[in-house]
């Protein structure tokens, strides 16, 4: 009996991972939202950026943005935001936000621009009682829908400046 609930169990964790494997590039940890946008031009994902970003008034921390680079990344200021009553109840006493996203270098282009695969990620931080400097905790799920939007609103500006 014991036997065949181990196997049991063994099945329904590899359905499980299987499923998330399967999820289009999408990916949810304890601490971030992780998912891929797409391909992407440096002079277009700068207008996408400036333009999404004013909507939603999010602030642009800092960036690495040359085109040709390797690697190319926009990082937004940390927004505080309410705490969430899944997070009250463990303790949370304080929490946090921001986008990070990344561009790894795919090709070049003929007009000596380059075309990258653009990560979006959405880290959560916070801060408790038991521990009072700022770390990461689980991203709760009225956190990712209230970041929809701007993901949402920026692959719209990316699939449009495509045209």
């Amino acid at each position: 009996m014991r036997i065949g609930l181990l196997r049991f169990g063994m099945l329904a964790l590899a359905l499980a991972l299987a499923d998330c494997a399967s999820s289009g590039g999408a990916a949810v940890t304890d601490s971030y939202w992780r998912t891929e946008i797409g391909r992407v031009s440096p002079s277009m994902l700068q207008g996408a950026i400036d333009k999404v970003f004013r909507k939603h008034a999010i602030v642009l921390r800092r960036s690495q943005f040359q085109s040709g680079a390797r690697e190319i990344w926009f990082e937004t200021e940390w927004t505080s935001r309410q705490i969430m009553a899944t997070e009250e109840g463990v303790g949370v006493t304080a929490a946090r936000n921001r986008l990070v996203l990344r561009g790894y270098r795919l090709e070049a282009q003929w007009d000596g621009d380059s075309v990258y695969r653009l990560v979006w990620q959405l880290e959560n931080e916070v801060t408790s009682a038991a521990s009072p400097d700022w770390h990461p905790a689980p991203l709760p799920d009225e956190v990712r829908d209230r970041y929809r939007p701007v993901l949402s609103d920026l692959e719209l500006e990316l699939r449009s400046g495509l045209r």
